[in-house]
């Protein structure tokens, strides 16, 4: 990827994998799980997904600009802070019990619950 916002975007997902992959160029996110909210009809969070030994060390970081500023909803971007912040990995808070497997060097915003991070 030249440039772009996401590398890998896992939506409303249960039991997926995303293993091995190599993601580089320049991107907000490298990795993206994300989800809808628990309704009386259904469950459209992510869980119980895993996100193994994928290689981000050649993906750069894109830091926040004027369009982030401008789509900072917890959708788009990452509310986690009152500015937008980017990383290599980004779990949204309707996602839970998932498992991922980085690398101590890659930045990671955990807004979920009980998901399970691991540094190797």
């Amino acid at each position: 990827m030249s440039s772009g916002y996401t590398g890998i975007h896992l939506r409303k997902a249960v039991g997926f994998e995303i293993e091995d992959n190599n993601v580089s160029g320049h991107a907000y996110y490298g990795i993206k799980v994300s989800g809808r909210r628990k309704t009386d009809e259904m469950d459209a969070r992510s869980f119980d997904n895993r996100i193994i030994d994928n290689d981000l060390s050649r993906l750069i970081i894109k830091t926040p600009d004027e369009y982030t500023y401008k789509k900072t909803n917890g959708k788009t971007f990452s509310s986690i802070t009152d500015k937008p912040v980017t990383a290599h990995y980004w779990f949204d808070t309707n996602t839970l019990e998932n498992t991922l497997v980085k690398s101590e060097k890659d930045s990671l915003i955990d807004e979920g619950k009980d998901n399970s991070i691991i540094e190797k």
